[in-house]
């Protein structure tokens, strides 16, 4: 019993006593934003501590309608925090290369949720499609994909060579849609064309 409350009640166990709900929700996502926890997990918690609150909260109903751990921060005025965040990962992680047999690859470990890319889909704006626009209008040789499956875990990794450079991202992806499109937003990244695709998309 006590560890069931503890999942929708997480500072049961402070000496101060019971912090409100909302106080609870912010500390969690202040946590999940440092440790880079992922979409799936914080959303659950975050649902957990709002109980039958996820229909009476404005709060509690973009939680539920939220689709990445940004738009769940958004909701709970974390968003700063969410951002501080990410732009230290981008710091420590972006831009470095390895070796992968005679050739050199930069890589960005970024991913998105799934949920993303079905949104972004229905308008046509993915990271293939902006990287393919982009070639066309540099009158530069289409994108290359490619992507192998690691033994370990059974997902995908892409990488994808473009305008004389290649690039990829170690984060493990379900099927080999999902990687092609992480390498592409891996390209914009490592191109500076970035802000060339429309939405938050980064996780």
């Amino acid at each position: 019993m006590l560890a069931r409350k503890a999942l929708s009640g997480p500072s049961i166990f402070r000496r101060e006593g019971e912090l409100p709900f909302d106080e609870d929700i912010k500390s969690f996502l202040e946590r999940a934003c440092e440790f880079d926890e992922n979409y799936t997990m914080t959303k659950y918690v975050v649902q957990r501590i709002l109980g039958g609150k996820q229909e009476t909260d404005p709060r509690g109903k973009q939680t539920v309608l939220a689709g990445s751990n940004q738009e769940i921060c958004r909701a709970w005025g974390m968003e700063n925090k969410y951002e501080e965040c990410r732009r230290a990962r981008l710091r420590m992680q972006c831009k470095r290369s390895f070796t992968d047999g005679a050739e050199d690859y930069e890589y960005y470990d970024i991913t998105f949720p799934l949920k993303r890319l079905k949104d972004a889909q229905n308008s046509s704006i993915t990271p293939k499609c902006v990287l393919f626009k982009y070639c066309k209008d540099m009158k530069a040789e289409n994108p290359v994909y490619a992507s192998h499956r690691r033994d370990e875990d059974k997902r995908y990794e892409g990488s994808v060579e473009v305008m004389g450079r290649k690039f990829r991202s170690r984060k493990g992806q379900p099927n080999i849609k999902m990687a092609e499109q992480v390498a592409a937003l891996a390209a914009l990244i490592g191109l500076n064309i970035r802000h060339l695709l429309e939405g938050d998309w980064e996780e």
